[in-house]
């Protein structure tokens, strides 16, 4: 025996009391406590802490599989003895849910599950059992990989494991209403396992003339946009606009390999015919704690003709990517589909639209002031919730042209029809059989005859191949 708070080791039997705490001290059954507390405010209707399941969510229940007499078994449902610890049943959808929550230190939406200074404790070291050792958190263990903190909670039983991972993104929507790009999206996603990472990096407008000298001065605004001479090579354009700030990484290298896809520089200056543009992918290489890495650099420029001494250029359609070498290639069609997949919401873009308005209108200053600029977009509620379901359509039935560009650019990302959300979505091609179910679980198959409606309880359904260029 060992006296209290010389060792810490996770048990099931732990959780299972602080669950009798729970009940004890609210006076209610734990089920109706974490129906009432937890389930209901994150809108988590597909997830019951009751055994068995509810008759209302057999159908959600996927089948757990043992390897046994050469063949894998399926297995119906477990109850688990030491409730509360692992009673809980949930979709993925409603699990993040729960994890946007506690991204968001307790809060989804308008709700609230825990205070933020009670989430912060939550998530704060409570005990290692030595320096240097990933430390025990409030139901959370941490770990360090890659030098990201991530703190994540594992289980499971004989026929299945889950593991909830939180990490902690790096994400904001930067406003610059001083110019004509509004706002620029700076979000970075990673991989947990292989590092592979997806930044979006900052686009801007450019404007130059030689007509006014001594009254402008590289880095002004001008017009709304920055004052800077056109660049034509992409690769001076990387060193003179990104290494000093996005890649200081790539700060005087070259890069190992270019890519152009003409298609997408056609598609960026379609309605600006007398426009000229170039999109490239530059594939460079650097090192990154004694391992060897490689990035991609993937972006369009755009260059108006010369008007009256005057220059207008810009930059969009921006993105890196970055892995330990090999890492790009090994993982290519998923990283596609990741980017073909991003898309803003109704919402945002009615925001935005409603942002350049206000822009338009001379109304910079007033936005300036963070006070003012919240209320004026309130009052603009109304309009924006019009201008979301407009733009939604809009963006539907666009989808099958801009797919057809974007595939050029993007590579081995093939469009298939979702018969629950009755849309398009992207999918890595070189899968002979898609399938989707109705909590969006996606299935990729390389045989044909496959079917993961036979042992499952879930309507799994077969998408099919879309024509991109459909109206």
């Amino acid at each position: 025996m060992r006296p209290p708070g010389y060792l810490v080791v996770y048990s099931n039997y732990g959780a299972a009391l602080a669950g009798l705490i729970v009940q004890e001290v609210s006076g209610m059954p734990w089920e109706d406590y974490i129906e009432k507390n937890i389930l209901a405010p994150l809108d988590m209707h597909h997830t019951t802490v009751r055994q068995p399941v509810p008759a209302a969510l057999t159908n959600d229940l996927v089948t757990g599989y043992l390897y046994a007499g050469g063949e894998f078994q399926p297995q119906g449902f477990e109850i688990e003895l030491k409730s509360p610890a692992g009673a809980m049943s949930a979709s993925a959808t409603d699990m993040a849910r729960f994890m946007i929550a506690h991204l968001q230190n307790g809060r989804y939406g308008e709700k609230r599950i825990l205070s933020e200074t009670t989430a912060k404790t939550m998530h704060s070291p409570l005990f290692t059992n030595a320096p240097g050792v990933s430390p025990m958190l409030y139901g959370f263990w941490e770990r360090t990989p890659n030098g990201e903190r991530m703190l994540e909670h594992g289980g499971g039983t004989f026929s299945g494991v889950t593991l909830l991972s939180l990490w902690q993104f790096q994400g904001q929507i930067l406003w610059l209403h001083q110019f004509s790009v509004l706002a620029n999206l700076r979000l970075r996603l990673w991989d947990t396992n292989t590092s592979t990472t997806i930044e979006w990096l900052p686009m801007q407008h450019f404007s130059y003339t030689d007509q006014l000298p001594g009254l402008l001065h590289p880095g002004d605004n001008w017009m709304g946009g920055i004052v800077a001479a056109p660049v034509t090579d992409p690769i001076q354009f990387v060193e003179s606009f990104w290494t000093p700030q996005a890649l200081p990484h790539l700060r005087n290298r070259r890069p190992a390999a270019r890519e152009d896809f003409p298609g997408i520089a056609r598609q960026a200056i379609a309605n600006d015919r007398c426009w000229q543009a170039q999109a490239v992918r530059l594939r460079y290489a650097f090192e990154r704690q004694d391992r060897p890495w490689e990035q991609d650099v993937c972006f369009t420029l755009a260059y108006a003709p010369v008007n009256a001494g005057v220059a207008m250029w810009n930059v969009q359609r921006a993105y890196t990517c970055f892995a330990p070498k090999g890492g790009l290639d090994a993982r290519a069609s998923h990283i596609k589909a990741v980017i073909a997949n991003v898309n803003m919401t109704p919402e945002w873009l009615a925001t935005y639209s409603v942002v350049k308005q206000l822009q338009r209108q001379g109304l910079q200053q007033q936005m300036a002031d963070t006070a003012a600029f919240g209320r004026k977009l309130q009052e603009y509620t109304a309009h924006i919730r019009q201008l979301g379901q407009q733009m939604h359509e809009e963006r539907m039935k666009s989808f099958d042209r801009i797919a057809e560009s974007q595939r050029e650019y993007l590579g081995g990302v093939e469009t298939y029809n979702d018969p629950y959300q009755r849309q398009g979505v992207y999918m890595p091609a070189g899968y002979k059989a898609y399938w989707v179910n109705e909590k969006g679980e996606v299935v990729l198959s390389e045989q044909a005859s496959y079917n993961p409606n036979v042992g499952d309880v879930n309507d799994w359904r077969k998408m099919e191949r879309r024509d991109p260029m459909r109206q």
